[in-house]
């Protein structure tokens, strides 16, 4: 018992050890990585009084602006130079550029690491607009405080709010990354780069207001009755295709239903199986890829999310467990057709299917009741 005791006050005091710091050598530091990052002689430097431990830089490029630096010692994880002079150089450009710049109803903001422009849009052609206010705010960060780019490494990103994307259930928002300033040099997508990426990817068909939404619990949701089945290859899952079949070329009949497929993420182990069947909903031949999602039938998935009812499917015995039919509000399936098709909520048939050994669920199937 002793020995462990031992041992436990010697990991304490090696803790201990690990999270002091002589403030000289601290200091030293510092100024050895000011010199290399700005150069000898460019700043002041002073110790903070209300915080002995940091101390306040200003770069005599930049005389109006503080920054604070320390030296940040953490257990197991050594030490390393600590300062928010990214924070403060970002927040003041962006405030200044802001107060001077017409910018509608976009903004831009640093979430760090990244500098994000946020658009607010209806169309992609409105996009040039933004794209071009984003430009020429990296050209005063260029111009006037070189220091962000010289020093810091800034992944520049275009956040785009109003555009309905294929895969999307409304309007929902788009990240993308369009360039870099780091070791004094910016890289960008030109806007021509920018509109020949998105372009390809804006949503063309108009949602259907009676499509309901339907959400395992791992993915994207999926809109029933609203989504053309390309939408559903922008889900980030991954269709199995094992024939290899040119799926494009597939043209189907008014009211014909297509063959299964299946939507997997390989990667995640705990990730719902999906398989899909997409109608022609129209009164005239159309493509695959422009056929409705109709039916799914979904696999090893702890929950699902149907219209606005979040329905728990794995039965635990700890804990209070309602009754998938129960949280829709509906009975379960009564006759030979019900317990075939599913149960009728809003305009969809849905099926629970229990799993053998307990009464949790294993299968869930919705169908768009049209």
């Amino acid at each position: 018992m002793k020995k462990y005791v031992v041992l436990f006050i010697i990991g304490i005091a090696v803790l201990l050890l690990m999270g002091c710091s002589n403030p000289k050598e601290d200091k030293a530091r510092i100024d050895k990585y000011l010199d290399r990052v700005y150069g000898e002689n460019e700043y002041t430097l002073e110790q903070n009084p209300k915080h002995k431990r940091y101390y306040i830089v200003k770069l005599k490029k930049y005389p109006g602006l503080k920054f604070n630096i320390t030296v940040s010692h953490q257990p197991f994880m050594g030490s390393f130079v600590w300062n928010d002079f990214d924070d403060v150089f970002t927040e003041h450009v962006i405030k200044t550029f802001q107060s001077s710049t017409d910018m509608g109803k976009d903004h831009i903001e640093y979430l760090d690491p990244e500098l994000a422009y946020s658009a607010q849009v209806k169309s992609i052609d409105e996009l040039k607009t933004s794209y071009d206010r984003f430009v020429a705010f990296i050209n005063t960060v260029r111009e006037k405080y070189s220091a962000l780019i010289d020093v810091e490494n800034l992944p520049l990103r275009f956040d785009i709010h109003g555009i309905r994307f294929k895969g999307d259930v409304s309007d929902e928002s788009k990240y993308v990354d369009v360039g870099r300033a780091e070791n004094g040099k910016v890289t960008m997508k030109s806007f021509d780069e920018l509109y020949a990426e998105l372009a390809p990817q804006i949503q063309t068909h108009a949602m259907n207001p009676n499509g309901v939404m339907i959400r395992a619990s791992s993915g994207r949701t999926f809109m029933l009755g609203g989504d053309s089945f390309e939408d559903c290859l922008y889900k980030v899952m991954d269709l199995d295709n094992p024939t290899g079949a040119d799926l494009s070329s597939i043209v189907l009949q008014p009211g014909e239903i297509s063959e299964t497929y299946t939507l997997a993420k390989k990667d995640d182990y705990r990730s719902a199986r999906i398989e899909i069947q997409v109608k022609n909903m129209t009164d005239s031949p159309c493509s695959l890829y422009d056929a409705t999602l109709y039916k799914m039938v979904i696999s090893n998935s702890d929950t699902i999310f149907i219209k606005d009812k979040s329905i728990e499917l794995i039965y635990d015995e700890r804990r209070e467990w309602v009754d998938p039919y129960k949280a829709l509000n509906i009975s379960k399936p009564n006759s030979e057709q019900e317990r075939t098709e599913g149960v009728t909520f809003k305009n969809i048939k849905v099926l629970f299917l229990e799993s053998q050994s307990s009464k949790s669920i294993k299968t869930v199937i919705v169908t768009f009741n049209q």
